[in-house]
């Protein structure tokens, strides 16, 4: 009796399975993260890694399962608002508040350099979110005053850097910026601010 050539049912499956891990070998990457963390310059050898390194870089390019350093849900800088011809500085002691979709909120205080984040762990927000700023009150110690309100909604980018970037443009609405405030000397206890390969390019790897 001649033997078939057909493959039956189990062969088949382990055919399959095989081309699928074949695949996932050769496509695991991402070309478009891989290009973001590439693109983003060196550690600071100055500053430790930290809750105060690399203020202006979108957090999350690192920040996530992908990158591999802790995961944040959210992470951005807060500025200082600056003409074109000024570069914006850090500004610490401002709270972000975000909303999700579900009515759940959460705040975030930026630090000394400006930075602020929640880890994932901590909270998973149903997206779109909207974001408000807030200053304390002198007066009313424990109090907020509403600075402004994120005028779109996030839609899906957790790193504020992921849009905000360089100064205002067609392409970019700008760093995130404190009302009312105007450049300061850069503090020696942080890092200098990335703006992206050229301040006044805002789109990431123009040059």
């Amino acid at each position: 009796m001649m033997s078939s050539t057909r493959a039956t049912p189990a062969r088949g499956l382990k055919l399959a399975l095989q081309l699928g891990v074949l695949m996932m070998a050769v496509g695991c990457g991402d070309p478009y993260r891989d290009r973001l963390i590439d693109g983003l310059p060196e550690e600071d050898p100055n500053f430790q890694p930290g809750e105060l390194h690399r203020p202006g870089q979108p957090c999350l390019a690192c920040h996530s399962a992908y990158g591999g350093a802790p995961d944040f849900s959210l992470g951005g800088t807060l500025f200082s608002g600056a003409k074109p011809t000024e570069t914006p500085t850090m500004l610490g002691g401002y709270t972000l508040r975000v909303y999700d979709s579900e009515g759940q909120s959460r705040d975030m205080l930026s630090n000394a350099c400006g930075n602020f984040h929640i880890r994932r762990k901590d909270w998973d927000p149903a997206f779109p979110l909207r974001a408000e700023l807030y200053q304390d009150n002198p007066a009313q110690p424990g109090k907020l005053i509403q600075l402004t309100i994120m005028s779109t909604r996030i839609a899906r980018e957790g790193s504020c850097a992921g849009c905000h970037i360089g100064h205002p443009s067609p392409l970019s609405p700008g760093v995130v910026e404190v009302p009312g405030t105007t450049p300061s000397a850069v503090s020696d206890a942080c890092p200098p601010p990335w703006l992206g390969p050229d301040p006044r390019a805002p789109v990431q790897g123009l040059k």
